[in-house]
């Protein structure tokens, strides 16, 4: 993904410039084509790092400097510092004493920050805020017909439909379809018509649209790319007006969408549906879809599905189910998986159908001198939050362990942590992620820009009830029956 350099400014670790730092971001941002409220909320993660900075890194040295750097690649606006200050102590991260990373307000201003040690060249601090949402935390919904409630409520089932793609013009449409299944409870960006219609014109978002005789959107898929060069698509924004459903509708629009990112070469295609009723997963079965894991709690108990839950008072959070959907087959590829989860990831493998060769890590502990990176993403509306291991180095758990109490502090119920398969350290790693209370949620393939993603979870003081979750297929209950005693097993 290629990165251009907007500007670089050089400044004195002097306080009194950061009024002047701060507009200069915020006219930047402005001119980028950010709202005044995204571009406010970049003023204050531009003041909360430099001055931390300044005040941690730099000791209010005011002979010394550091760097803001602007940057551009597809998608996303860099805001970055660099400065060859006291290096960090990621075990201190969490502290209000000695914590000055301010990741509290900064993870509330952006969407992603990343800590890169630089060596002797110091270290840098990434603040990223997407241009589009590039995550939708996707909950597909599909219903049979109701035996209940009057039958003018669904529409003919010879009613004829259009399905064909999405285009910048039906966006308006398809953000007022959204809000008729799930109000406003969605994610943000579904109701943002020129969000969606930006995702389309940078080829990041393959959609199919079902066009009613009068004009109206009443069915959408969604195929997000978590970037361009992203070897799998997220199955997202998977909805059916609750007048056309017990049709198949979904199923049509999958496979419309599907065909699509099939013929382009796409390895595979990865999703959630929900487990508080059977259908969405009934309509991923029927497109080849197949359990690669379940992420407990994922769903907030106030999203409201349209004609779904009516009358219903529970609010526990919902369970969902990780789906991989396999479009062309692949050379093999080495992967090393823990052994104390070597099996299901076998045999999670074989039932999705991805040929993939697992290898026994080597007796490494660690790559002494290497600095690893972590990203972290947190969807506050939501209560989650998502840590990326990208690479690993000797630095990486303490700095999962900082961020992890750092997120718990700030009351995030589901927190979920991905480690690169290609790695052999990730098993060393993943030991040692589970002392800390992470357990086993799944595996997505192709997920990581180094290929296969083992995913972890943490729930913060968050209930589940297993026997309320709903689940398709014998594999789909084995699976879940694994994951939720190595949840007993850390609690």
């Amino acid at each position: 993904m290629q990165r251009k350099e907007i500007a670089r400014v050089k400044l004195l670790a002097e306080l009194g410039l950061m009024v002047a730092l701060r507009e200069f971001v915020k006219e930047v941002a402005l001119s980028e084509g950010f709202s005044q409220r995204e571009a406010e909320l970049l003023m204050l993660a531009t003041e909360e790092a430099a001055v931390n900075v300044i005040r941690h890194g730099l000791e209010n040295d005011r002979t010394a400097t550091y760097e803001m750097i602007l940057e551009r690649e597809p998608g996303r606006f860099i805001l970055a510092f660099e400065d060859k200050g006291v290096p960090v102590d990621w075990n201190t991260i969490g502290k209000a004493e000695t914590a000055g990373l301010g990741i509290l307000l900064i993870s509330h201003c952006a969407d992603r920050f990343n800590f890169i040690n630089l060596g002797k060249r110091g270290k840098r601090l990434e603040i990223i805020k997407e241009y589009v949402a590039q995550n939708f935390d996707n909950a597909e919904i599909e219903q049979e017909p109701s035996s209940e409630g009057s039958l003018a409520d669904i529409a003919p089932l010879d009613t004829p439909l259009t399905l064909r793609p999405l285009t910048a013009a039906d966006c308006s449409l398809l953000t007022r379809c959204m809000y008729q299944v799930y109000g406003y409870t969605y994610k943000d960006a579904v109701y943002y018509p020129e969000k969606i219609a930006e995702l389309l014109e940078q080829q990041l978002l393959v959609a199919v649209v079902a066009v009613s005789p009068e004009g109206d959107i009443v069915g959408h898929q969604g195929l997000l790319k978590p970037r361009p060069d992203a070897a799998t698509a997220e199955i997202t924004m998977g909805v059916v007006h609750p007048r056309y459903r017990g049709r198949g509708l979904f199923e049509r629009l999958k496979e419309q969408a599907f065909a699509q990112l099939k013929a382009a070469g796409l390895p595979g295609l990865f999703g959630e549906a929900v487990c508080n009723h059977p259908y969405s997963q009934k309509a991923n079965f029927a497109m080849g879809g197949r359990p690669s894991g379940f992420m407990l709690g994922f769903v907030p108990g106030d999203r409201v599905f349209a004609k779904l839950e009516e009358g219903s008072t529970k609010r526990d959070r919902v369970t969902v189910v990780l789906f991989h959907t396999r479009l062309n087959q692949t050379p093999s590829q080495r992967v090393y998986p823990p052994p104390q989860h070597r099996g299901i990831i076998e045999r999670t493998y074989a039932a999705c159908g991805v040929a993939r060769e697992l290898a026994v890590a080597p007796s490494v502990k660690g790559r002494e001198g290497i600095s690893g990176n972590v990203t972290m993403r947190t969807v506050p509306e939501n209560s989650v939050a998502y840590l990326d291991v990208i690479t690993i180095g000797e630095n990486v758990e303490p700095l999962v362990r900082g961020m992890l109490r750092e997120l718990r502090l700030m009351r995030f119920d589901c927190i979920y942590l991905d480690l690169p398969l290609s790695d052999p350290l990730t098993a060393s790693v993943c030991a040692g992620m589970e002392l800390l209370g992470f357990f086993y949620a799944g595996i997505i393939p192709d997920y990581l820009p180094s290929g296969d993603a083992l995913r972890l979870q943490y729930l913060n003081n968050v209930s589940i009830d297993p026997e309320q979750v709903v689940i398709v297929g014998d594999f789909g209950r084995e699976l879940f029956g694994y994951i939720t005693n190595e949840w007993q097993r850390v609690l």
